[in-house]
């Protein structure tokens, strides 16, 4: 019967002190990989809480390759190292054990990774149960606006069902990223339902949603604009684009939207608003989905999408960037393999 308790991978042990740590640790069971390659098949059968990796044996290099591994994106790694060797410290997933091993040390890092790994699963399980409850009463909500609007004829009435369903189009959009990014913190990782896809069509399905779009998208598309996509997330990376340009312009204005797939080996989505400059953070490409306090936050409702949609991008194999000046305004540019 399969132990029901977290995996800690120990790679390539070369120091006895460390081992013995590991071995009478409690709370996890021990796996330990003689070579890089047993040390990826581990992660294969079962995917670890923490690995472990000795930089004097090759530790940068199987780092990266550990996390290769489907499922194992986000897995702490937790270098032992010599103080002479200055190991990489990138991140909260990442951590140093400095040689000798003092093992009550050892020991009690390994335990914080483990809570941590406990505190974050339940958190996201916990966001993830809220979004599934909300979605009933928002749709008995939408429903029930939809067709008071159907029967309404005076405008004063019109009105306010109107910003009603606004809000809960936009309210049923941040459950949705709620439970993506609980899946992406469960998973690790994205997985993709690839097909042949028209992005054309994909913007045509997201404008035809948009609040305003046919007074104010300038759409123009050139060029073969089909490749092996995931048409669902897509979707939900130009249906963010379109709602934030359309909410965070200038009302009125128009906004530009190009596919440009005269390159054979891509396509290129290009959107462009006139608005407020965007904040250092997101100019950067830094879409963090929960801001700190000190940071300046992003304007309502991007720092979410956002950050979903370059994670969308990202596991295509393509790019998503950001430009925003005053007077230029700001464009967004979605560059996609089309394999």
């Amino acid at each position: 019967m399969m132990s029901s308790s977290p995996i800690v991978l120990l790679v390539e042990p070369g120091d006895p002190a460390a081992l013995c740590a590991l071995q009478a640790g409690t709370g996890y069971e021990l796996v330990v990989a003689p070579s890089a390659p047993e040390a990826v098949e581990a992660l294969r059968r079962r995917p670890a809480a923490l690995v472990i990796v000795d930089l004097e044996r090759g530790g940068l290099a199987l780092a990266h390759r550990v996390r290769e591994v489907e499922g194992s994106a986000q897995v702490p790694v937790l270098f032992l190292a010599t103080r002479e060797q200055r190991p990489p410290i990138e991140g909260p997933r990442v951590d140093v054990a400095y040689k000798p091993v003092d093992e009550t040390l050892l020991r009690n890092k390994v335990e914080l990774f483990l809570t941590l790994t406990r505190l974050e699963h339940l958190a996201a399980m916990f966001a993830g149960v809220v979004g599934h409850e909300l979605r009933n009463p928002l749709s008995a909500i939408m429903t029930s606006t939809q067709l008071a609007m159907k029967r309404a004829t005076d405008e004063s009435v019109k009105k306010p069902l109107e910003r009603v369903l606004r809000g809960g189009d936009r309210m049923a959009r941040m459950i949705d990223q709620l439970l993506e990014l609980t899946r992406l913190r469960l998973n690790g990782s994205l997985t993709l339902s690839r097909s042949q896809v028209e992005l054309r069509e994909v913007v045509e399905h997201a404008l035809r949603a948009a609040r305003d779009a046919k007074t104010r998208f300038q759409v123009e598309a050139l060029g073969d604009s089909s490749g092996s996509w995931d048409a669902d997330r897509l979707l939900q990376v130009v249906a963010t684009l379109v709602c934030n340009a359309v909410e965070h312009s200038l009302p009125g204005s128009p906004i530009q939207l190009r596919i440009d797939g005269r390159e054979t080996g891509r396509v290129e989505l290009r959107l462009h608003n006139v608005g407020p400059v965007l904040p250092p953070g997101l100019r950067d490409g830094h879409f963090d989905p929960f801001p700190r306090e000190e940071t300046p936050r992003p304007p309502r409702g991007l720092g979410l999408g956002l950050f979903l949609s370059q994670q969308f991008v990202v596991a295509h194999g393509g790019s998503f960037t950001v430009e925003s000046s005053e007077g230029a305004g700001t464009t967004f540019t979605v560059e996609l393999p089309r394999t």
